[in-house]
């Protein structure tokens, strides 16, 4: 399974919050992590709504944990960024094509796959990468 990138940078942009105590500007994660400005307030935004970041406007403002590092799994970042987990046709939400349905025993073996995966990362905290990061000195102090 791959990552699509508003999750890698997501969980990118979380990291580097847990590490840094003082508020930052979307101007200065998107810079830091090399990523469009636009892409980077999208992100923001849903993480913010989500309750991970919060965010204030102004002189003093920018972007700050929402909650506690160890309050956030990685599977809860993933679940929120990845929208399309059906790594096979018959787990999406569209028409299935699939002639071996409804009696094939792939379905439930794959949709089996992703929960564990889910799980797997819900076993680890946004504490738990971000602390066993260790992020370059110029990403943390800018």
């Amino acid at each position: 399974m791959r990552l699509n990138r508003a999750t890698d940078t997501a969980l990118r942009v979380l990291m580097l919050l847990a590490k840094v105590p003082a508020p930052m500007s979307v101007v200065a994660l998107a810079a830091r992590l090399d990523v469009p400005h636009s892409n980077a307030m999208k992100i923001i935004a849903r993480l913010s709504a989500a309750g991970f970041v919060e965010t204030q406007r102004g002189r003093g403002g920018g972007v700050t944990m929402g909650m506690p590092a160890e309050a956030i799994t990685v599977g809860r970042i993933v679940a929120l960024f990845e929208t399309d987990m059906a790594v096979v046709e018959c787990l999406g939400d569209g028409d299935v094509t699939c002639p071996f349905l409804p009696r094939c025993a792939l379905k439930r073996a794959m949709s089996a796959a992703t929960e564990a995966f889910i799980a797997s990362l819900d076993g680890y905290s946004l504490a738990d990468i971000a602390g066993r990061s260790q992020l370059p000195r110029a990403l943390v102090t800018g």
